[in-house]
């Protein structure tokens, strides 16, 4: 790998750098937030541009408190404790209104809709939990509480209407620190409306099985019905 720039009249070329600010005010997601996180992790210069940013953030929302004396040459040099500092931070405060501005929404590129399914079984006499998909939908999100089942191997089947396999042994995927599990469903997937279920096969340590079932509803958009 090619080693990052360190010196500051040369300043790292890499993609992560345009969106640091972003990275700063948390408006990054997904991949992108990804890519930028590890890219600060292993680039000296831009983690030190990162911290720089946070401190002038942090500044600016004060307005009272000094900036770091060095900055990289991106942001000016901030001087507080007198009328003359005051007058400039609020000058770069208004440069920086822009930067550490929500990033704009892009166009949609689609729908995550998302579904918790608890620990199972009927809710009430209403029926099961409703997932209402829409053309947009591209992902169903599921999460459910499996079974409290120390040293118990997991498997999940997904199964929709008239018993047609959706996804067949997926290992559950690692328990969040609440206990829940989360499945992803591409919509394309649920392509018929009507009832579905979680399926969940346990082996417990001793070698017992057990299966626990999580069933919800998919609708869909009457056939020429908008979103």
């Amino acid at each position: 790998m090619t080693p990052t720039p360190t010196d500051p009249r040369s300043p790292c070329a890499h993609p992560a750098r345009e969106l640091l600010d972003f990275h700063v005010n948390g408006s990054l997601e997904g991949d992108e937030a990804a890519m930028v996180a590890a890219h600060v992790a292993a680039c000296r210069d831009c983690a030190r541009e990162a911290g720089e940013l946070q401190a002038l953030a942090g500044a600016i929302e004060s307005f009272g408190v000094a900036a770091p004396d060095r900055l990289s040459g991106r942001w000016p040099r901030v001087w507080m404790g007198t009328a003359a500092a005051l007058l400039a931070a609020g000058l770069v405060a208004l440069a920086a209104l822009r930067s550490f501005a929500p990033r704009p929404a892009g166009p949609p590129t689609g729908v995550e809709a998302r579904l918790d399914l608890g620990a199972g079984g009927m809710r009430d006499a209403a029926g099961p939990p409703v997932a209402a998909l829409t053309p947009a939908t591209t992902v169903l999100q599921i999460t459910l509480f499996p079974p409290a089942l120390p040293g118990a191997h997991f498997m999940i089947d997904v199964r929709g209407p008239e018993g047609i396999a959706i996804a067949v042994d997926e290992p559950l995927a690692d328990l969040d620190a609440m206990g829940r599990a989360t499945l992803r469903l591409p919509a394309p997937r649920l392509s018929s409306a009507g009832l579905y279920q979680v399926v969940l096969r346990t082996t417990a340590a001793d070698g017992a099985r057990r299966t626990f079932f999580y069933p919800f509803e998919v609708r869909l958009p009457a056939r020429g019905e908008s979103r």
